[in-house]
């Protein structure tokens, strides 16, 4: 069931269609990977705040969790990581190759690799209680709406 969804050639060539509308919309040739991992961190960060009720444990005005906008986030995570490996640089290190530096690039260069993002996914589905095809209808909204709305618009 899993690979009804998680199709990799499938989303890769999803993202890569993406990654041309905007590389159309933007005017330039290539997109710079280092700025897709950037890009991944702060969806990373959107999803964590998403998730905030459940682990901010010292304070109570904690609104709940918004099932939607996790997903939401969750897939933005996973359009920047199909976005990475198709515009990775052949001479880059994969993601999981980081510098050990406390540095800019040791923090780019710690993100997991595509696989580990799919099983990161999965993970955080089940622990949510919330189904891989709940997830996969949010990836396909999200998709139409960067595919439509943020690639005819200034987004």
């Amino acid at each position: 069931m899993i690979e009804q969804y998680f199709n990799l050639e499938k989303l890769l060539e999803n993202q890569r269609k993406l990654d041309n509308k905007f590389k159309e919309k933007m005017g330039f040739d290539k997109i710079d990977s280092d700025l897709i991992k950037i890009a991944y961190l702060d969806e990373v960060g959107e999803l964590i705040h998403e998730l905030k009720p459940l682990w901010c444990y010292w304070k109570k005005s904690q609104k709940e969790v918004d099932k939607q906008r996790v997903l939401e986030e969750l897939a933005d995570c996973l359009h920047f990581a199909l976005s990475y490996e198709l515009n990775r640089k052949d001479s880059e290190p994969k993601l999981e190759e980081g510098s050990i530096a406390i540095s800019r690039e040791y923090i780019i260069n710690m993100l997991p690799s595509i696989t580990h993002i799919f099983y990161h996914i999965i993970y955080l589905l089940n622990s949510l209680e919330y189904t891989i095809e709940e997830f996969y209808q949010v990836y396909e909204q999200v998709l139409e709406n960067n595919n439509t709305v943020r690639t005819q618009n200034n987004y």
